[in-house]
């Protein structure tokens, strides 16, 4: 699994973003739970944010991270 990296900044902001984006295509418009769309909508930033757009920059960011510390252990192998 060699996405899964817990120590990187960049893995948890990806994360963030894609539970964000999970969130507001589930958020209840109306009904009893208006706590909980309320919290979404303030973690959102009160924006009418797509969610598969957040949904895409948290992959995005996460195969970014991938992608860095590939290219960090290649050329560290690479000075060897």
């Amino acid at each position: 699994m060699r996405y899964l990296r817990l120590k990187s900044l960049t893995w948890w902001s990806g994360l963030v973003a894609i539970v964000l984006g999970g969130a507001a295509m589930i958020r209840p418009e109306y009904g009893p739970n208006d706590d909980m769309r309320l919290l979404i909508t303030t973690l959102l930033g009160g924006s009418d944010s797509s969610p598969v757009g957040l949904i895409l920059l948290g992959t995005g960011l996460i195969g970014l991270g991938d992608k860095l510390e590939r290219a960090k252990v290649a050329r560290a192998e690479g000075q060897q």
